[in-house]
């Protein structure tokens, strides 16, 4: 097991991207899980000074959306420039992108404000991302977004031997390709690249060849999100759309004025032009005896689980545009519960129909609910199988013909009729099954009690006579077509408590 600096031990290994590779590590001191990346070997003159200088100036920012950088260092056994962050429990906004797709509105415009705001932070204090993208935007379990890897985009290209030009493609605004360093205006317009991905799936251009994108930054007008997705609304597709323009002037004057628009649009109501403060103009770091001056201090990590994405074109997207009704509405879909009860309700009709139900002394084999339809015995064997059974036919049918269908609202009411019908087809067949063994119990007893041979034949009659094995998997499979209704009422009250 490798140990850095004999404290970082790298336990799992993560990812690999073009800044590096990514560990899960641990602190052998204090005993903590941390994050380690490790840069890709350097030999330009000065990028050991200048990855320090980048880093402390990076892990200086304090804002609770961005990830904290503990240590930076240098491997003496092999020079391997190294970062220590706090390790982010969640996953990257480019994973659950490609897993689940657009998030609902409100949603996006939360985690855009979150972004926003580390983004303000940090240019406040004169650092520039230059690679802000959704593969380095960390969600954590708690729904906080924070933003990773500041300061080494700046390293990268200060040391990069064949290009001055360093971050990805899909996100990087058209002043780069120029030459320019970019500074904070830049950082927005990849913001609007990150916003218009949120609202429809996919950033704003997905050519797939590295000059086809850069002449569709630099000329190309990029799609209104509205257009792909028609409950945007006009305030939001309009921010989208100021903030991917071609002219560095003709962008939001900060991130202030980006987060007033957000929280406008969060609240329901029109934006207004409220002052926003100013940050101050980007400007290179300059060198100081301190940054200059051998090994990195102690402790100050950025947090990062997360490898960084192929430039081009981002990984999952597809090539054409979102269809209309592919991004997602503010509501759940409820596509989980439907097909759970869909699935359960299929379990519990072949339970209670093919699976033996019943055993009933003196019949050569058990009773299923198909002998009853066949008319093979009495009804009188088991008549409270019917009840729950149509019901639950009933409910099976709807929940098949409408699980499949990414929006369903038909669907969205049969998880709702699941959850009285299941527990009702529950509690009827426990009683009634439970009465069942009963009768059965009494009429044993009754033919069979009046002497030493008809008491053993009512043993017999007792040890041969009760419910089977199917009758208790229709029973649990009811019990599960409640639960994917409960299901389906969970989401909902947590969809109305995050909008509200």
């Amino acid at each position: 097991m490798r140990v850095l600096a004999d404290r970082y031990e790298l336990v799992r290994f993560i990812g690999r991207g073009g800044m590096g590779e990514v560990w899960e590590g641990r602190d052998q001191v204090i005993g903590r899980p941390v994050a380690v990346k490790l840069l890709p070997h350097q030999v330009s003159p000065g990028s050991v000074d200048l990855f320090f200088r980048e880093a402390r100036t990076a892990g200086g920012l304090n804002h609770r959306s961005v990830v904290t950088v503990h240590d930076i260092g240098q491997d003496p056994a092999d020079g391997t420039l190294f970062l220590v962050m706090e390790f982010v429990a969640g996953s990257n906004l480019a994973a659950r992108l490609r897993a689940d797709g657009p998030p609902p509105v409100p949603t996006a415009v939360d985690w855009a404000d979150q972004t926003a705001a580390a983004l303000g932070a940090a240019h406040q204090a004169n650092v520039v991302h230059r690679d802000l993208k959704p593969a380095n935007l960390m969600l954590t379990a708690g729904g906080e977004v924070k933003v990773l890897d500041f300061g080494i985009a700046r390293y990268m290209e200060g040391t990069n031997q064949s290009s001055q030009v360093m971050g990805t493609l899909a996100y990087m605004a058209p002043e780069r390709f120029d030459g320019a360093p970019g500074d904070a205006r830049s950082d927005l317009y990849a913001l609007g690249c990150v916003l218009h991905e949120f609202l429809t799936g996919a950033p704003p251009f997905q050519e797939t060849g590295p000059l086809a994108m850069m002449n569709a930054h630099l000329r190309r007008t990029p799609v209104a999100p509205s257009a792909l997705r028609p409950d945007v609304p006009a305030a939001l597709d309009a921010l989208v759309m100021r903030l991917l323009a071609k002219d560095p002037a003709a962008r939001p004057s900060s991130t202030y004025e980006v987060q007033a628009v957000l929280r406008a649009v969060a609240a329901g109501a029109a934006p207004t032009a409220t002052a926003a403060p100013t940050p101050a103009p980007i400007a290179a770091p300059t060198p100081t005896a301190a940054a200059t001056a051998g090994p990195p201090p102690t402790p100050v990590v950025m947090a990062s689980i997360v490898h960084d994405a192929p430039q081009f074109p981002p990984p999952g997207f597809p090539a054409a545009t979102v269809p209309l009704g592919a991004a997602a509405g503010a509501a759940p879909t409820h596509r989980g519960p439907r097909i759970t009860v869909a699935a359960a309700g299929v379990l519990s009709l072949v339970s209670l129909l093919a699976l033996p139900l019943w055993d009933q002394w003196r019949e050569s084999e058990a009773i299923t609910g198909l002998d009853l339809l066949l008319g093979k015995t009495s009804w009188e064997a088991a008549p409270w199988i019917w009840p729950p059974t149509v019901a639950m036919a009933l409910l099976t049918v709807l929940a098949l013909a409408t699980a499949w269908p990414r929006r369903s609202r038909l669907g969205t009411g049969v998880c709702w009729a699941a959850i009285p019908i299941g527990l009702l087809a529950t509690a009827s067949a426990v009683v009634l099954g439970m009465l069942a063994v009963d009768l059965g119990t009494s009429a044993c007893g009754a033919a069979h009690a009046s002497s030493p041979m008809r008491a053993a034949l009512a043993r017999r009659c007792l040890s041969s006579t009760g419910l089977d094995f199917g009758f208790y998997v229709g029973a649990a499979a009811t019990l599960l077509v409640a639960c994917g209704g409960l299901w389906a009422l969970v989401q909902q009250l947590r969809h109305r408590r995050r909008t509200a």
